[in-house]
């Protein structure tokens, strides 16, 4: 596993973008509540940068693409899948803004994604929660204990939407208001099971990311983990 600028898995935060399209590039402001779409090449180039600010990092799964980057700070994705697929990437800038991206491979011509942000509408503690956030789902990643109050625990999580991939809580990380879970999932029906993280979003209240380790396409039979970090508000 790598953690990092590129690591394994998929994260997903619950944030929100509006995309404006102009001359072949997705002008994206940063504003608050889910991911967006967008589209991009199969074939051609297909370019992600920042304004005003620079991008830091960028979390996904890449066995479904390739970056490159270069010494402006723009980044290129090249996909690595079928056109109709979707690229799902956390892009975390300098300014500490986080953008959660839907990239739906495309028989089209190069694009550039422009990621635009804005005077910050956060507060000081929203931005540091965000912050602490990444790094607990970076933590849970490589199983890094450091920091953390964890416990390890075997608790079965009911599945109201899919009787028949069992979950099972098996660790929980916490700091100050923010919790950490560690899942066990196992697809004990006869199928193969298409996951997504808005599938266990609702799972918890008050969660603001969901990771499915290894992706999220289970054939009967298959275990993986899905990392899952709440806020508890302050009432």
């Amino acid at each position: 596993m790598k953690i990092g600028v590129m690591i394994e898995v998929t994260l997903v935060v619950l944030t929100l973008f509006t995309a404006i399209s102009c001359y072949g590039a997705e002008i994206v402001p940063k504003s608050d509540s889910k991911q967006i779409h967008v589209e991009i090449s199969k074939s051609g180039n297909n370019r992600i940068t920042a304004s005003p600010y620079r991008i830091k990092e960028i979390i996904g799964d890449i066995s479904r693409y390739e970056l490159i980057h270069d010494k402006s700070g723009n980044v290129f994705i090249i996909p690595k899948v079928d056109i109709g697929y979707v690229i799902e990437l956390t892009v975390v800038t300098t300014d500490e803004k986080i953008w959660d991206l839907a990239l739906e491979v495309r028989n089209i011509e190069s694009k550039a994604i422009i990621l635009r942000s804005e005077k910050s509408s956060n507060s000081l503690q929203e931005q540091k929660e965000q912050s602490r956030m990444i790094d607990m789902f970076k933590s849970m990643m490589s199983n890094n204990e450091a920091g953390y109050y964890v416990q390890n625990i075997n608790r079965l999580i009911p599945n109201k939407s899919d009787a028949s991939v069992l979950l099972t809580q098996i660790k929980t990380y916490r700091l100050e208001h923010l919790t950490g879970l560690v899942i066990s999932i196992h697809n004990n029906g006869t199928e193969t099971k298409l996951l997504s993280e808005g599938d266990f979003s609702k799972l918890f209240k008050g969660t603001m990311g969901v990771s499915i380790i290894g992706g999220g396409i289970m054939p009967p039979g298959a275990k993986g983990k899905i990392l899952i970090v709440t806020l508890e508000k302050n009432s």
